[in-house]
């Protein structure tokens, strides 16, 4: 498989001046350490590592520093074409080249992944295994339900520029050689609801023990108070009120403005795999953002998000 500048694979490393929020590029498999319990983080559509973990690279304390020692050894973040390949590509290069055909073994190695990211984890560990994962952890997994009509799309392309305005190159780009087209046949295909990719992924039988936690998150008006900016706070809260109603035709009663909690709730349902869910109240894209994430069942207090991924990292694997 040929070098691509669209892939790419970095690790947590510790300096001084930034204790555990500074990222090394990895130049050559050589440099993994295949050997130790290791973490891998994969972004999701329209993203980048940079984009989809800023928040938890920026944190101080660092919660990644927490992980390093007592949980993992090493901690890996993976860069990847979201838009022009399709899941199963994206893992066979992690695998094939930047892994360089090495394999971790004994559950040595955990996924966290956000959104379209959950796809890429399914063709690693349900339908083209190639090493022991032991646990993944899954930030709105699942279809986007935007997909299903070329109205839908415009509305998902729009909703996505606002929240990430660096994306609109990207998106102006795809307008204007055919969104619709484009989406149905480049990495998005396996993303709409019901497509064979994750039909497929939910019923197959697993080779070997994998435990997966889905974080479902529902966006509530609450949320918008946790908005710093001006403008995006309007944004929310035009949102939380009669635009809110348009996303449900799309997306269903409870959503994150881009994944279904239906959608992100769907359970694992092959031999080998424990799949169990965790409800919270957030904005997709904004887990990682301290102190904004809310309780599921009291949308007035703040969720202990950062709690909720040690204890599951951190515990023994169920037998």
């Amino acid at each position: 498989m040929e070098l691509s500048n669209n892939y790419r694979l970095r690790r947590l490393i510790h300096t001084e001046s930034s204790g555990y929020h500074q990222l090394e590029l990895i130049k050559n498999p050589n440099e993994i350490d295949f050997q130790v319990r290791t973490l891998l983080l994969i972004h999701g559509a329209l993203s980048s590592i940079d984009k989809s973990f800023k928040d938890l690279l920026s944190m101080s304390p660092s919660f990644l520093a927490s992980l390093m020692g007592p949980v993992y050894q090493q901690i890996l973040f993976f860069d990847h074409d979201s838009w022009g390949d399709r899941p199963e590509k994206n893992a066979n290069y992690l695998n094939d080249v930047l892994f360089g055909g090495n394999r971790f073994s004994g559950n040595n190695l955990d996924l966290l992944t956000t959104s379209r990211g959950s796809l890429v984890a399914f063709d690693l560990t349900i339908l083209n295994p190639r090493m022991d994962i032991g646990k993944v952890i899954m930030f709105s997994p699942g279809g986007c339900g935007y997909l299903t009509s070329l109205d839908g799309i415009s509305k998902w392309l729009t909703l996505i520029s606002k929240i990430d305005p660096s994306s609109i190159l990207d998106i102006l780009a795809l307008i204007t050689s055919g969104a619709t087209a484009l989406l149905r046949t480049s990495g998005m295909k396996d993303s709409f609801p019901n497509s064979t990719f994750l039909s497929t992924a939910y019923s197959t039988d697993l080779r070997y023990p994998v435990e997966f936690r889905s974080m479902s998150a529902d966006y509530h008006q609450r949320l918008y108070d946790k908005e710093t900016d001006e403008f995006k706070r309007f944004v929310c809260k035009a949102l939380s009120g009669g635009a809110d109603l348009a996303l449900k035709l799309f997306l269903g009663k409870e959503h994150d403005w881009v994944i279904g909690r239906r959608e992100q709730n769907m359970q694992i349902q092959g031999s080998n795999a424990t799949s169990t869910n965790t409800e919270f109240k957030c904005r997709h894209g904004r887990y990682f953002r301290p102190h904004y994430p809310l309780q599921e069942n009291h949308p007035n207090q703040d969720y202990m998000l950062f709690d909720e991924i040690y204890q599951f990292l951190s515990s023994p694997p169920i037998i």
